[in-house]
């Protein structure tokens, strides 16, 4: 597949999001969305197929992660949205969780493997990438449940996602910041995280910690227009992360990669600056009202 085709395809996928704009309905949007999920798991089986890059653990641990988490998706919209009795409401946490840590072992094998390639700054900026995505965390989960009177366990389930999450999206941004994440395929799946990352948040209204009343993917109880939100951006994570492994220059992982300069971009400057304020940025909008 040359950039061409690549672009048209992708293209012609992301005008299915445009479904989200008719508004038709919660059942419908999961249906789009849990579609979405199965689409980038074979995507990037096929991307695998054609590109074959190095190493091929790394990445098929990665796609097999997405397996897991679409069929995380097909459960989940099978219990909360059809109400098929025999999907278990919890099941696809536990999926979803199986999901991340086969994305964390993936991405990892990756950065071993081009461990050479890994710059002071880059790690230094991933630090400070998690620190915000850590205050995040705090003020959306954490905080408002200091008070609640879970137990341990309640607090080690649901923070067990957030959690990988946050050293997922810690290690992406030092490989992005590399000459590992130089290639269209790495920066397109990067941008499938950020958008993932940006539809978790919108499962944070209240009560985080709720897990016996689950409603979410996520075990949190959201309203209908944050569900919606929710929907739409992990269809486009979805979308971006497949799409990622259909693009040529993943075949630039067959060998080694060129160093390039290490001098900090203004890209690298907008996504500290957007780890500084993130959190902040979403305490103000929750307390609007």
């Amino acid at each position: 597949m040359n950039q061409k085709h690549w672009g048209i395809l992708l293209f012609i996928l992301a005008a299915g999001l445009g479904l989200y704009a008719l508004r038709l309905g919660p059942v419908q949007e999961s249906i789009v969305f849990s579609s979405y999920s199965a689409l980038a798991a074979a995507t990037m089986v096929a991307g695998l197929i054609i590109y074959r890059p190095k190493p091929l653990a790394g990445w098929l641990l990665f796609a097999a992660g997405q397996s897991l988490v679409a069929l995380g998706d097909f459960i989940f919209v099978q219990a909360v949205y059809l109400q098929n009795e025999w999907a278990s409401a919890l099941l696809p946490g536990v999926l979803y969780i199986a999901g991340q840590t086969a994305f964390l072992l993936g991405l990892g094998w990756i950065y071993f493997t081009y461990r050479d390639n890994m710059t002071t700054h880059a790690v230094t900026q991933g630090i400070i990438v998690a620190i915000g995505l850590a205050a995040l965390i705090w003020i959306t989960e954490v905080s408002p449940n200091l008070n609640s009177g879970f137990g341990w366990q309640d607090w080690l389930w649901a923070l067990a996602f957030p959690s990988g999450m946050l050293v997922l999206f810690t290690l992406a941004s030092v490989v992005l910041l590399t000459p590992v994440g130089y290639p269209v395929s790495f920066r397109t799946m990067f941008a499938g995280l950020v958008a993932c990352v940006i539809g978790y948040q919108f499962y944070q209204p209240s009560n985080t910690l709720a897990i016996s009343t689950a409603t979410t993917p996520l075990f949190s109880p959201a309203s209908v227009h944050l569900v919606y939100l929710n929907d739409f951006a992990y269809s486009a994570g979805y979308l971006l992360l497949g799409m990622a492994f259909l693009h040529p220059t993943l075949r630039a992982y067959r060998g080694p990669l060129p160093l390039k300069d290490s001098k900090i971009s203004l890209v690298e400057i907008f996504l500290l600056s957007a780890a500084f304020w993130l959190a902040p940025a979403v305490y103000v909008i929750n307390n609007l009202d």
